[in-house]
């Protein structure tokens, strides 16, 4: 896209590409540029969000790729799972009696 774009306005000002106002005041001139843009967007749907966020052990501080590479060959596959495990689970730093 940026080759594009550079393509397309080579050797052009922006006086040239742009619509703008010309304003003066006492401290000089400036333009005033106003664009409206439609967004598309796509709605997630929440299911699919959610699968994605659980299936994802790498938003666990201290889960990298390689940690997450073991934990699933362990059988940990989803946030949820996680639950009850030592080091990453709800109890977590608290001493075993």
């Amino acid at each position: 896209m940026k080759k594009r774009l550079l393509k397309k306005y080579k050797d052009k000002t922006l006086e040239d590409v742009v619509e703008r106002i010309e304003l003066k005041t006492e401290s000089g001139s400036f333009y005033l540029i106003q664009d409206k843009t439609s967004l598309k967007y796509e709605l997630i749907d929440p299911e699919k969000a959610r699968s994605k966020i659980i299936l994802n052990l790498r938003l666990i501080y201290g889960i990298g790729n390689s940690t997450e590479i073991v934990l699933k060959k362990q059988g940990f596959r989803t946030i949820e799972d996680l639950l009850s495990h030592d080091q990453f689970g709800r109890g977590r730093g608290r001493e075993k009696r």
